[in-house]
This record gives C-alpha cells, structure tokens and sequence, in this order.
C-alpha cells in the first residue's frame, strides 16, 4: 500500500474489497468459516488493491459512498461526499421544517399548503438534495406538505450518477436537474437554496491533500485564487430566486466562515449563522433573505 498506510488500514481495505466484491456485509465476512476466490475474483482484487496503493479513493474503486445513512453512487467526474456535509442536509431539513409549520401554523389546510421548494446548486452525485428528499418528511403524525427538488450541476458528467441515485431512493420523479452555469437554466423561487460549491483557492492548492487533487475533479475543488469566487456569485444572484424569507445555507471552507457571513449580511441576509462540524471547524453559513430585514 502507499507509504505511511498502516498494516491494520491496508487489512481493513482489503477486507471491504472483499466483502464488496462477494456482496457481503461486513458481519457476514467475519462470521463465514472460509471464503474461496476464483482466479477471476482475486486478481479483481489485486487490481483494486494496486490502485488503492496508489492513492485512488477507495470511494471510486468501490463506485460507492455512504452518506447520510444512504447509499450513492460515485465515480471519477464527481466529487465523493463528506461526513461534513451531512450537516448541509439536516440544516436545510430543519429549515423546510420551519417553513412548513409557519404556513400550516397560519391556519391553512394541509391540502392547500404548497410545496416547499428547495435548490441544490453544484449538486454532483446529487447527495445533498437526495438526502433531503429521502428523509422529508419528519416523523410523527402530523401531515406535511411535500417538497419540490431542483437540482443544478455545471458538469455533464455528474448527470448519470445523479439519475442513478435518484432512481435508487426512488426520487426520479421527484427532482429535476438542469445542467449550466449556477442560475442559467433555473427558473422560479424557492423557498431554500443550498449548495456545497468549490471553496479551495488555487493559491491553497498544496494545501489540499494530494490525492484529493489528483483523482476529485477539478471543478468541484477550486474556485479563483481565494476559493470564494462562487460563493460570491451564489450569494449575490440567490436573492433574485428566493421567495420572501427563504433560506440560503453554504458549506464553506474550515477559514471562510467569517467573510462569507459578512458577504450574506452585505447582500441583506439576516439572522445568519456559521455552523460548525463534528470537529468543530466551521462548515455551514446559513440566513434567510428579507431586504426589509424582517426576520422568518
């Protein structure tokens, strides 16, 4: 394996390769008496081995990544998630929450609340709005009203692996994706618009992990020398597609958090907020939009 990869990380590779290849759980590997491999089977897993040595992610060698609880596909062309991201999805979960009981609060019938609208931008293998629709609508017994997903993605080659995980969490008809640049094809308001752009500057680049930048795509990793040029453009054009309130919610680089809250509190986002990770690093800015400065 590569240098400085330890004996028991390299075994524990293995043993996924294995368990994956077979289309066993990792408890089903252990509690066998004895596993046999073709010829066939075990150079399939030399070959993988090889490229882990290598640095490929073990995401793209496993064309899967778990997020969220669930399962998406991945490949080269798409950048691979992050547990960091999760919290991207529980807080626009908590968001649509808070919208629909507003309006369901205000006296309206079920039947007669609209859909919550919520936009991804950079959607990639579509991990983020996937997630937010797989795990709409809150339990309990109360009726909620539905989402609309919209998704965008500059990049072609996210487009398959964005149909085949909305068809595995049986959401194809559910969300729509349009390719262009951030707002080009989008049409409408919504209610949310969340995005997990590219945030490294070109000038950090040999500060991101090597092979990071040698397998993940490019166009998922940098934006301008500082690494915020899109996420000035989305917080800029993103008023003009929210409704009155609604929210914007930005994962950002571990440094950013300060300067973009002050990009969305310039653009007259209000009640905004950094969020930090499970390593306490910051990660989300979030705020909902009222010119008025009228809060939710």
């Amino acid at each position: 394996m590569k240098a400085g990869f330890g004996a028991v990380e390299a075994r524990r590779e293995s043993e996924i390769l294995v368990a994956s290849l077979l289309g066993l759980r990792d408890t089903e590997l252990f509690t066998k008496e004895r596993i046999s491999l073709t010829q066939s089977q075990a150079e399939d897993i030399a070959a993988k081995q090889q490229r882990r040595a290598q640095g490929e992610p073990m995401a793209y060698i496993l064309e899967e990544r778990g997020f969220y609880g669930l399962t998406f596909r991945v490949g080269p062309g798409v950048l691979i998630p992050r547990p960091e991201t999760e919290l991207l999805v529980a807080t626009a979960l908590g968001w649509a929450e808070k919208i629909a009981t507003k309006r369901m609060d205000g006296g309206a019938n079920y039947a007669e609340v609209a859909p919550i609208s919520v936009l991804d931008l950079c959607t990639g293998s579509g991990c983020v709005i996937l997630s937010i629709g797989a795990n709409w609508p809150p339990q309990g017994e109360r009726a909620w009203p539905e989402l609309r997903l919209v998704a965008q993605d500059v990049s072609p080659f996210t487009r398959d692996y964005f149909a085949d995980n909305a068809t595995a969490l049986g959401l194809e008809k559910c969300v729509s994706w349009y390719g262009g640049d951030l707002f080009e094809q989008i049409n409408g308001c919504f209610d949310i618009i969340v995005a997990n752009p590219p945030y490294i500057g070109r000038n950090q680049g040999p500060r991101a992990d090597e092979n990071v930048v040698k397998y993940e795509p490019d166009l998922a990793l940098f934006s301008g020398d500082d690494g915020l040029e899109l996420v000035r453009r989305i917080v800029a054009e993103a008023p003009t597609y929210l409704k009155p309130s609604g929210c914007l919610a930005l994962e950002i680089g571990c440094e950013q958090g300060d300067e973009v809250k002050g990009l969305m509190q310039a653009a007259s986002f209000v009640d905004v907020e950094i969020l930090t990770d499970f390593s306490g690093l910051d990660r989300v800015v979030h705020g909902c939009f009222q010119a008025g400065n009228v809060g939710l």
